[in-house]
């Protein structure tokens, strides 16, 4: 493969990604949004972050993400080595072991978004850009004809 069909290969993974990523995230905030809270309301003990999170960002589109993110973050950072106990504390408790299944409703989908994200951004660095001019540029680098070359 010659460059120009690395860089539209690239192009089109990074855009393509970008889709996704946007699909995953609606999900995210509305459909799976019943399993969220239920998790949430399984670990996030009264007076904690997570607890204050829900009190403070409500239910709004803005809100529900946020209260996503924490809740996955919650089990990605427990797992940490020396200082996951600490922030498990901070943020809730398991008091009672969650199913399998509930907690891949919460760590399944922020996972795919994460790695989404990533490819997205290698897309958009892959084209020949830095990484922070292409996440601020990121609409004019795909309006411009791919044929213009590197920038």
């Amino acid at each position: 493969m010659s460059e120009e069909q690395l860089t539209d290969l690239a192009l089109i993974v990074g855009v393509g990604s970008m889709g996704v990523g946007l699909v995953l995230l609606i999900l995210m905030v509305t459909l799976f949004f019943q399993k969220t809270v239920e998790v949430e309301r399984r670990i996030a003990t009264p007076g904690k972050q997570l607890d204050g999170i829900r009190r403070i960002w409500g239910n709004g589109p803005i809100g529900r993400w946020m209260r996503v993110v924490h809740v996955f973050l919650f089990f990605v950072f427990r797992n940490l080595p020396r200082v996951g106990h600490r922030i498990e504390s901070r943020m809730g408790d398991e008091r009672e072991a969650l199913p399998r299944g509930l907690k891949l409703w919460v760590v399944l989908p922020g996972s795919v978004f994460y790695f989404d994200c990533r490819v997205s951004s290698g897309g958009v660095v892959s084209r020949g850009v830095g990484l922070a001019e292409g996440l601020l540029c990121w609409p004019r680098q795909f309006i411009l004809p791919i044929t213009v070359g590197r920038l």
